[in-house]
């Protein structure tokens, strides 16, 4: 007998560590998508992953991609203090995604 159970995980709310990676990942993914509509189409292949230290980090999927991004850098920095909550941003690092299959 295999009793499979499906959590919605939206309104998941645990205690301790993993609460606290659940709530910073739910933030991450809400300030992705206030960003995607700002990005101009030489920026769409990057994604934000992670915001720490005042550093906003993007993975993208295509060295290209990581390529022209890390180029523009400084208008990048730019577009991600227009979003809400991320004007403190000091600095944008851009990595190539290297698990994509």
């Amino acid at each position: 007998m295999n009793d499979k159970l499906t959590t919605n995980l939206t309104n998941y709310n645990p205690k301790g560590g993993l609460g606290e990676l659940l709530k910073k990942a739910k933030a991450h993914n809400r300030f992705d998508a206030q960003l995607q509509p700002l990005l101009p189409v030489q920026f769409k292949d990057i994604h934000l992953c992670l915001i720490e230290d005042n550093i906003a980090t993007f993975v993208a999927s295509s060295a290209s991609a990581a390529f022209r991004a890390n180029k523009q850098r400084s208008k990048l920095l730019g577009i991600v203090k227009q979003v809400d909550g991320l004007s403190t941003i000091e600095k944008v690092v851009v990595k190539l995604n290297k698990n994509q299959t």
